[in-house]
C-alpha cells in the first residue's frame, strides 16, 4: 500500500510538472517579450522581423533606373522590400516603374489589395523610389570642366616659373538645377601644397534665375600663336536677374566647347524655368 501511494504521488506530480511546461510554452509563445527572451521565437515572426526590417535605402542602386522598371522588376523590388505576395498583381495590371506613381489608394484596392497597412506600405515604398530617383536625377552632373588659364603649355611654364608659383584653376560643375564654380586658394610652399589652411568659395546659381548666356571667342595671343601654334579659348558669360547689370559670370573653356557648353546650360535652364512656374 505505501508502494501504490507513493507510486501515485510521483504519478501526480509529473502529471503537475507537464502541465506547468506546457503552460509556460504557451505563454511564451503569446507574450512576444517572453518569446524574444527565451529565444523561442516561431520561425515565421522571424521572417516577418527580417522582412520589416529591410529599408529600401540599404541598396543605393534602387532608384536609379526607377523609372525604366518593368512590370517584373517592380515586382522584384516588392518582393525584397516584404510585400511580394502582391507582386503577381502588378505584372497582371502591367504597372511599370513609370506609372507606380499614379497609383491610389483606390486603384490598389481594385487591384485586390484589401489589406490597409500594406497599402500604405506599397505607397510609402514608391514614393521613397520616386524621392530618391529625383534627387539622383538632381545630382548627376551634366558637364564638369577646369578653367582654362593658360593657351598652351609654354606659356603656362614662363606664367608658372616652370611649376614652381603654380595656380589652380577653378572647378565647373552643371546638374540639372544648379552651375557651381569651385574657387581654391590652397597654401603652398613653393610648388608643395600644405595640408592645410586651403581657403575656397563655391558660387553655386540657380539655373532658374539665369537671365542671358552668351559665347564670346578668345584668339591666342600672336606671339604665342606663332610660336606654340596655340589655340584660342572660349569665353561664356552668364547674366542672372538679381544680380546688377554691370554683373556677370565668366566660364573660361577650350576652344569649340563654348556652343556645346552653353546650348546644354541653355536646355537646362529652360527646364528649371518651367518647373519653376509650375
Amino acid at each position: 500500500r505505501n508502494q501504490h501511494s507513493s507510486h501515485r504521488r510521483c504519478q501526480a506530480h509529473s502529471i503537475m510538472r507537464t502541465e506547468r511546461s506546457s503552460s509556460q510554452s504557451i505563454s511564451t509563445e503569446s507574450d512576444p517579450l517572453l518569446r524574444s527572451r527565451t529565444g523561442n521565437m516561431p520561425r515565421n515572426s522571424m521572417e516577418n522581423n527580417r522582412q520589416q526590417s529591410y529599408r529600401p535605402d540599404d541598396n543605393k542602386q534602387d532608384a536609379l533606373t526607377f523609372e525604366t522598371w518593368d512590370a517584373t522588376e517592380l515586382a522584384s523590388y516588392l518582393d525584397k522590400a516584404g510585400v511580394g505576395e502582391y507582386g503577381e498583381m502588378f505584372i497582371a495590371h502591367r504597372i511599370t516603374g513609370r506609372l507606380a506613381h499614379n497609383l491610389t489608394d483606390m486603384d490598389l484596392r481594385e487591384m485586390g489589395i484589401n489589406i490597409v497597412g500594406d497599402r500604405l506600405r506599397i505607397k510609402a515604398l514608391i514614393s521613397n523610389l520616386g524621392r530618391k530617383a529625383r534627387f539622383d536625377t538632381r545630382m548627376k552632373v551634366l558637364w564638369e570642366d577646369e578653367e582654362r588659364i593658360y593657351f598652351s603649355d609654354a606659356q603656362k611654364a614662363v606664367y608658372t616659373c616652370f611649376g614652381c608659383c603654380p595656380v589652380d584653376p577653378s572647378v565647373y560643375k552643371l546638374s540639372h538645377n544648379h552651375l557651381r564654380i569651385k574657387k581654391v586658394s590652397p597654401s603652398r610652399c613653393g610648388p608643395i601644397q600644405l595640408c592645410c589652411c586651403h581657403e575656397y568659395s563655391i558660387n553655386s546659381i540657380d539655373l532658374s534665375q539665369i537671365d542671358d548666356v552668351d559665347v564670346l571667342g578668345e584668339p591666342a595671343p600672336c606671339c604665342v600663336r606663332v610660336c606654340c601654334c596655340a589655340p584660342g579659348r572660349d569665353l561664356i558669360e552668364i547674366r542672372t536677374k538679381i544680380a546688377p547689370d554691370d554683373t556677370k559670370v565668366v566660364l573660361v573653356v577650350k576652344q569649340g566647347e563654348g556652343e556645346r557648353v552653353s546650348a546644354i546650360l541653355m536646355n537646362q535652364i529652360e527646364d528649371a524655368q518651367v518647373i519653376e512656374r509650375d
